[in-house]
C-alpha cells in the first residue's frame, strides 16, 4: 500500500524515471524572447543570456556562433559570427549592396524599378554550418525579379563568400557528419482564397558529396508534407515535423516513426537531436495551465509509442523556480556530453533486460550447466517502482514492446514506458 503519496509527488518522481529526464545532458541553446540567444543547463536548471541581439543563432563546429544581424537596414540579410567567448565578431555573409558581388546588379535593379531596395532577396533564415567548417547554408526567401527570385537553400563558402550551390524551392538546410546537405521541400502554402494548396515540392532530400544534386529519401510523404528536417549527430537518422508533430526515420527512409502526439492543441516545430542521438528536443506551442505559449519539450527517440505532450508529462525542462523553458522560437541547438548511439538497421533480438540472448551451448565436462535465462515479462506482471523521493510505487505491466514496458501505476490515472532496470518484479 502506498502512503502519503499525491499525484503531484508521483509526477515529480517520474521525472527521474523517464528515459529522457535521466539523460538530459549537455546544454540547450535557443533564441528567447526578442532576439536574445540563451543557454539552458539541465544539470543546474539554470538559464543565461549569451547574446542580447542574435537572430536564429546556430552553433558551429569549434564553438563559434553564427547568427542573423538584427539591427535596422541589415536585419536578417547579414550573417555574423561570434567566437565562443563572445569577445570577437565578424561579418560572414552580407546580402546587401555593400557586397561587391551584388552591388552593380542591385543598383541596376533599383534604378530601373525605382525601388531603392538594399538587398538581393527578401530575407535570410535558418543558418547552418557544415561539420568541416567550410560551408554555410541558409534558407533564402526570394522576391520577384531580385537576384534571388525564388525561395531556395543557398550554400556559401565561408572563406570566400562565393555561392557554391543553390537548391530552389527547398528549405531548412541541415548537415550530415560527412558534409552532405539535407533539405526539406515545400510545405503546404496559403492560397488566394484563404485555404491551403498542396506542397509543390514535398519531401526530404539529401545531396551528393559535391553538393551538385539532390535525392529524395522520405517514403513519399506528400500530403501532409514534412519540414524542419535535421540530421542526428550519428548521421543515421533524421527528425522532422509532419502534421504538426515530431517524426523520425533512418536516413534511407526506413523505420518511419512518430515521436510526439497531440494532447489538446499542441503543435511542434524545430526539432534537434541530443549529442548522443537518443533524444529529440523541440518547441511545442500549446495551452498550458492558464495560457497558450511555447516551451521546450524533450522526448526519447526510441520509444515504442509516441509521447503525448501532456502538461504533467515528464518532458518539460524547467528552471530552478519550476518554470518551463518557454517564450522562444526558431532553431534549437544542443551541445555537450554524450557519444552518438549506434543505430542498427536490423538489430538482433534482445531479451527484456536489453542484453543479447545467451548462446545455447551444452554443458562442458566438469562444469555445471549454466542456469536458464529468465522468462520474459508479460502483461499482467506486478512490479515495484522505487522513486527518488523515497516513495515506492506499485504498478502493472500493460504492454511489452521492443524491450520497453508500459506500466500502469496502481491508484493513479497514469502510465509510463519504462525499462526493466527501472522497476522490480513482485510476481
Amino acid at each position: 500500500m502506498i502512503r502519503n503519496c499525491t499525484l503531484t509527488s508521483l509526477l515529480a518522481c517520474l521525472l527521474t524515471l523517464s528515459a529522457g529526464a535521466q539523460a538530459w545532458k549537455g546544454k540547450i541553446l535557443y533564441s528567447g524572447s526578442g532576439s536574445e540567444f540563451k543557454q539552458y543547463d539541465p544539470a543546474t536548471r539554470s538559464e543565461k543570456v549569451l547574446l542580447a541581439e542574435a537572430g536564429q543563432a546556430t552553433l558551429a563546429p569549434g564553438g563559434d556562433i553564427y547568427y542573423l544581424e538584427q539591427a535596422f537596414r541589415k536585419r536578417n540579410v547579414l550573417v555574423r559570427r561570434s567566437n565562443p567567448a563572445f569577445t570577437q565578431f565578424r561579418d560572414v555573409l552580407d546580402m546587401t549592396g555593400d557586397n561587391p558581388r551584388y552591388k552593380k546588379q542591385l543598383e541596376a535593379y533599383s534604378f530601373i524599378n525605382r525601388t531603392g531596395n538594399s538587398a538581393v532577396m527578401s530575407y535570410l533564415y535558418h543558418p547552418k554550418v557544415s561539420p568541416n567548417g567550410k560551408y554555410l547554408s541558409v534558407t533564402i526567401y526570394g522576391y520577384g525579379d531580385q537576384i534571388f527570385n525564388k525561395n531556395c537553400v543557398g550554400v556559401f563558402d565561408i572563406a570566400t563568400g562565393e555561392l557554391v550551390a543553390r537548391f530552389d524551392e527547398k528549405y531548412y538546410g541541415s548537415w550530415t557528419p560527412d558534409n552532405r546537405l539535407v533539405v526539406s521541400g515545400s510545405d503546404k502554402t496559403a492560397s488566394v482564397d484563404g485555404g491551403y494548396t498542396k506542397a509543390t515540392t514535398p519531401g526530404i532530400f539529401i545531396s551528393d558529396a559535391r553538393l551538385t544534386s539532390l535525392k529524395r529519401i522520405d517514403p513519399d510523404l506528400d500530403d501532409p508534407s514534412p519540414y524542419h528536417a535535421i540530421v542526428s549527430p550519428d548521421g543515421r537518422q533524421v527528425a522532422f515535423i509532419l502534421n504538426n508533430h515530431v517524426w523520425a526515420m533512418h536516413l534511407d527512409g526506413s523505420n518511419l516513426r512518430q515521436l510526439t502526439e497531440a494532447d489538446n492543441d499542441n503543435i511542434e516545430t524545430f526539432p534537434v537531436w541530443s549529442p548522443d542521438s537518443r533524444q529529440v528536443a523541440c518547441w511545442s506551442y500549446k495551452t498550458f495551465e492558464r495560457s497558450y505559449y511555447t516551451a521546450i519539450a524533450i522526448v526519447p527517440a526510441t520509444a515504442a509509442q509516441p509521447t503525448a505532450l501532456r502538461n504533467n508529462a515528464p518532458v518539460w525542462p524547467k528552471d530552478s523556480r519550476g518554470y518551463r523553458i518557454s517564450g522562444g522560437s526558431m532553431q534549437l541547438n544542443w551541445k555537450g556530453e554524450g557519444t552518438p548511439a549506434t543505430v542498427k538497421e536490423n538489430p538482433a533480438p534482445e531479451t527484456p533486460s536489453g542484453t543479447p540472448p545467451p548462446k545455447t551451448e551444452g554443458p562442458k565436462k566438469g562444469k555445471a550447466p549454466a542456469p536458464p535465462a529468465p522468462a520474459p515479462l508479460k502483461a499482467g506482471t506486478t512490479v515495484r517502482i522505487p522513486a527518488e523521493d523515497g516513495q515506492t510505487y506499485t504498478g502493472t505491466i500493460r504492454e511489452v514492446k521492443a524491450g520497453k514496458y508500459r506500466v500502469a501505476y496502481n491508484g493513479f490515472a497514469f502510465e509510463a514506458w519504462l525499462t526493466k532496470e527501472q522497476f522490480e518484479v513482485i510476481r
